[in-house]
Order: structure tokens, then sequence, then C-alpha cells
């Protein structure tokens, strides 16, 4: 005789919670054309996040050189131009005062954060914080922006980025109630920096 439970329904298996990446939420601006034709604009874009994440590790002294040997890899088939473009344009991100702190040995990269917001939790939110600081006081993220025409104003930041941050900001705060959550945008490109309000 077959036990009972063999003639019972199978318990209906609840849905997983969708899951949202909040640099895709929306459609991003026109990305600006790279500096040469022959290599595409994401992979320059890559080659900079990856730069500016791994640097930081190096003695200051070291980062020029370690830079050059990876930029001059035939894997990248880069001409020496862009090299020497991509070369001052992350060493100027590496050095402006403004962002000196942040490159620190108590900075972390590519954090990754996964949370719900508000009441729901058929929904999760699931990015990657480019750069962050966290001292007593405050949670200070950063998103580095590669290829893009930079914006003066606040106002004119395309709403993904805007979501992007909002969203990050959301989940921090869950977790550092009782810390300012501050919110940065970097442009590779000058650089130029620009610190979101909460609006």
């Amino acid at each position: 005789t077959p036990p009972a439970w063999i003639r019972r329904n199978a318990p209906k298996v609840p849905a997983p919670p969708r899951t949202l990446r909040p640099s895709l939420m929306d459609e991003g601006p026109a990305i600006k054309s790279p500096v040469n034709t022959d290599f595409h604009q994401f992979k320059r874009g890559n080659i900079l996040h990856f730069l500016l994440k791994s640097l930081p590790e190096l003695p200051s002294d070291n980062r020029r050189a370690a830079m050059e040997d990876y930029l001059s890899a035939p894997a990248h088939h880069l001409s020496p131009a862009t090299q020497k473009q991509i070369s001052r344009e992350v060493l100027a991100v590496l050095n402006h005062p403004k962002l000196f702190s942040l490159f620190g040995p108590e900075s972390q990269a590519e954090v990754s954060i996964l949370g719900s917001v508000g009441n729901s939790e058929d929904c999760l939110i699931s990015g990657q914080i480019d750069r962050i600081l966290i001292t007593k006081r405050r949670v200070t993220i950063v998103d580095f922006k590669t290829n893009r025409s930079p914006p003066k104003l606040e106002s004119d930041v395309a709403i993904v980025y805007l979501r992007q941050m909002a969203a990050y900001r959301t989940l921090l705060r869950s977790i550092y109630p009782k810390r300012n959550i501050i919110t940065v945008l970097v442009w590779t490109e000058g650089p130029q920096l620009m610190h979101l309000s909460d609006q």
C-alpha cells in the first residue's frame, strides 16, 4: 500500500522575489564617442573601472608603472595615444584632493549590496558600489561614470543615476541608521565631482 502522502498535492512554492539592479532601472544617457574608434566604448569603461579599483591597493609610487604595464598589454589593443589618455584620466581621479580619503586604506572598492526597500519583500535591490568609505559619523558612496559628458547641475543628471544612488542610500540607511549617508557621482572626464542632495 502506498503511503498517504503520495496522493496529496505538493505544496505551492512561493515565487522568488524580483531582483532589480539600480544601474539598470532606466535607460541611461547617450554614451560619448570613445577617444579612438579602434576599441569599444564599454571596454574603455571597464578598463577605467578596473584601474580605479586596483591601483589604490598599490603604493602611490608604483601606480603609474603598473598602469602602463596593464594598458600596454597586447590583449587590450590600445594605441599609445589612448593608453596615455586613460593614464592621465585615472591619475587625475586618484590624485584629486577631494577624493584622497576615498582611496585610502579604510575605503573599499566594488562592494556588493542586496536588500529590500520599505515594506516590500517581493522585490530585492542588488547592486555594486564602486567605492565606499565608512566612518563613525558618515558613509560616503561613490559611483564612477566614464565616457559621459558630465552635467554641471544635479537637475541635469540622468534619472537612472539618481535612482541608482537613491537606492544605494536607502539600503545603507537601513544598515547605518545613525550615520549620514553621502552620495557622490564622479565623472572621470575632468574629473568632475557632484555631491547629490537628499532630494
